[in-house]
């Protein structure tokens, strides 16, 4: 392991904000450009805008610059870009097999050396190949421990558990902690359960006390005896979700498989000491407003300014805040 801890956490000062931007796309993200509009307007000012783009665009903005991105049309820029250090991205191999979708062989290694080329040329670091298949948002770390869902052992058949946890120790300088996937969960990113705050201090989903929540909470509890058995400190984040499904896209062919991510606030994003969290436009409006209010309230403790923006038609793809933005 590395004598000195430079893994980036969520909760470090950001500098760089960059964003796969769908204007101008064909793809099923190509409705999203004015949610993304909206989330760039408020991001602080102190925070760069990087915009990953097909076409060179204008926008308004002072801190604003374009990065040519031709045929990159996934948005969620957490689950593949890599891990960012202070001096190096580490990135796995990228090769989802989310709900019994997958990317074909071929697919994958063209998707791979695309974004290894993006890496090389804009991002001013040493990019640092990691022999893993590994959907990077399946990590939340405090720079000393990582929290990771054991899909990635089984992602990785062919490394043993403590092969798995040396290659992560020796590049990252931290230790992984491998935790046990929500049965239900095709996804299964911890990212989705947990979130740090601060060093010592982790967010865990709570849901709604009811039987169609059961097991989701027996998870979400298991998620808080291990983060105290590593002595630190627990916040929960209550959810409501609506249970709708989301739009999954492979090949061309949509289908329902997984749920979308209405009415969930774990996905938040960290900006120094603003953390800009989800909000709904759900059946149940009561019930939602008093998740609003509750988290509002419980991440003020830690964050000078909380603000909202609606995710009602961007939760339908599954994904929220986090999951779409890459931080330096």
């Amino acid at each position: 392991m590395q004598n000195v801890n430079t893994t980036r956490t969520d909760f470090y000062k950001a500098k760089t904000l960059f964003l796969n931007f769908p204007i101008g796309s064909e793809n099923e993200f190509k409705n999203l450009s004015e949610f993304y509009e909206k989330l760039i307007n408020l991001i602080p000012p102190e925070v760069s805008i990087n915009l990953l783009v097909s076409n060179q665009i204008e926008y308004e903005k002072t801190n604003v610059e374009y990065i040519q991105a031709s045929g990159l049309e996934d948005i969620w820029l957490k689950d593949f870009i890599g891990i960012s250090t202070k001096k190096k991205i580490v990135r796995p191999f990228y090769n989802p097999n989310y709900c019994k979708c997958s990317f074909n062989e071929n697919e994958a290694n063209n998707f791979d050396k695309m974004l290894d080329e993006l890496v090389k040329n804009n991002f001013d670091k040493e990019l640092v190949k990691l022999p893993l298949k590994w959907d990077t948002s399946n990590f939340v770390t405090n720079s000393k421990i990582a929290f990771i869902s054991d899909k990635i052992l089984t992602d990785n058949e062919d490394k043993t558990p403590i092969e798995i946890e040396e290659i992560i120790s020796s590049e990252l300088g931290l230790k992984p902690i491998f935790v046990e996937t929500n049965k239900y969960d095709t996804i299964n990113q911890i990212s989705s359960y947990m979130q740090f705050v601060n060093k010592n201090t982790i967010a865990i989903s709570e849901y709604p006390k009811n039987k169609a929540f059961e097991y989701d909470n027996l998870y979400a509890d298991r998620l808080v005896e291990i983060a105290q058995e590593h002595s630190l400190n627990v916040i929960r984040i209550k959810e409501c979700p609506t249970q709708e499904f989301s739009i999954c896209a492979y090949n061309q062919m949509k289908k329902k498989c997984t749920l979308s991510s209405k009415g969930l606030y774990m996905n938040f994003l960290i900006l120094n000491d603003t953390v800009i969290i989800p909000e709904y436009s759900i059946i149940d409006e009561s019930n939602d407003t008093v998740c609003l209010d509750y988290n509002k309230k419980v991440l003020s403790e830690y964050f000078n300014n909380v603000i909202t923006i609606n995710c009602d038609e961007f939760a339908v793809f599954g994904g929220l805040l986090n999951s779409i933005c890459y931080i330096q």
